[in-house]
């Protein structure tokens, strides 16, 4: 190689098209949407103050990450942001958080089931993300990234998911 030549730049990773990105996007936000008006609900209903707090501190994170994904999926599917509807699997998670009669209930589901669910499939989406051709979703990805690590300690979901939640796992817009 002359001084002169640049060496070859490193093949671009691709990521998924226009449509799987708004396919991905649309799941995300029912599952962050249905998480918000849920909590809404529960949250009276929660009997200690302090859990009341840290599901406040959640909600809001994940009003916030409705609100960045449903203006990527607007800028995926200009001019219509309608995000279609979610698919039998996901139609099934949301239906099992609906079906919770208590709040105990609701919190073991959305943060022993959904939310672990929703990580796997940033994480998922995360990696297979090419910076430079799909750089306007990154802010939308990283706004849905989770606050915090669960603690190995409270991945056991029978009778650790309260502490899941309470250790800070929650959908984050910062």
């Amino acid at each position: 190689m002359s001084q002169h030549e640049r060496p070859a730049p490193a093949p671009l990773k691709g990521g998924y098209d226009v449509d799987e990105n708004a396919i991905r996007f649309s799941n995300y936000f029912h599952v962050l949407r249905e998480l918000v008006h849920l909590s809404c609900g529960w949250l009276p209903l929660v009997p200690r103050f302090e859990d009341k707090l840290r599901l406040g501190e959640h909600l809001h994170d994940d009003a916030r990450a409705v609100t960045k994904v449903k203006r990527r999926l607007y800028e995926l599917r200009h001019p219509s942001d309608y995000p279609g509807g979610p698919g039998a699997e996901l139609t099934t998670l949301l239906d099992a958080m609906n079906a919770t009669s208590t709040p105990q209930a609701y919190l073991d589901v959305a943060y022993g089931t959904v939310k672990p669910a929703l990580a796997r499939a940033i994480r998922t989406h995360l990696d297979a993300l090419d910076p430079v051709i799909d750089e306007p979703s990154l802010p939308a990805r990283t706004a849905t990234s989770w606050r915090s690590r669960t603690p190995g300690t409270a991945r056991r979901r029978a009778s650790s998911t309260s502490a899941r939640w309470r250790s800070g796992c929650a959908v984050s817009a910062r």
